[in-house]
């Protein structure tokens, strides 16, 4: 009797433990990496062109949102990404907050405190992005206009 009962505790602890090595493999196993992705409504190529032939162009992808700044047409060396696939280590990774009341999304740098506002309309009867900033020479905010290509 004492012969059997120790072979039920060993069968029972090899089942608990088969079972929880079983539980440890299958969450392993669904571990995957999160991408940030970009709000498809800003989506694509948007220009915008200021006073003394500067211009930029904004590139906004599933993963990615890059800013190329261009002066008389020649592509300038401040131009810059960021991925939403690269390691959450690093400078480049991509992060938007939620819209925001009034419309807006904010690009920022993972981590960062302060992001680009962007959000989509319509100027002047063509599909835009809007920005904001302050103008701190005239005290007031400055609306950018970004056009889609």
């Amino acid at each position: 009797m004492k012969l059997q009962f120790k072979r039920y505790i060993l069968v029972g602890l090899v089942a608990v433990a088969t079972l929880l090595g079983f539980n440890a493999l299958s969450t392993t196993a669904s571990a995957h990496t999160k991408y940030t992705t970009t709000p498809t409504s800003l989506r694509g190529t948007w220009f915008s062109k200021s006073s003394g032939g500067d211009s930029n162009k904004l590139k906004i992808t599933k993963y990615t949102f890059s800013v190329y700044y261009y002066h008389n047409g020649k592509k300038s060396d401040s131009t810059w990404t960021l991925s939403g696939k690269k390691s959450p280590s690093s400078y480049s990774r991509l992060n938007y907050t939620k819209k925001s009341k009034s419309g807006y999304y904010s690009i920022v740098i993972k981590g960062g405190d302060q992001g680009w506002p962007l959000k989509r309309t319509t100027h002047h009867g063509k599909a835009t992005l809007v920005t904001w900033g302050w103008d701190p020479i005239h005290q007031k905010t400055d609306h950018s206009y970004f056009y889609k290509k």
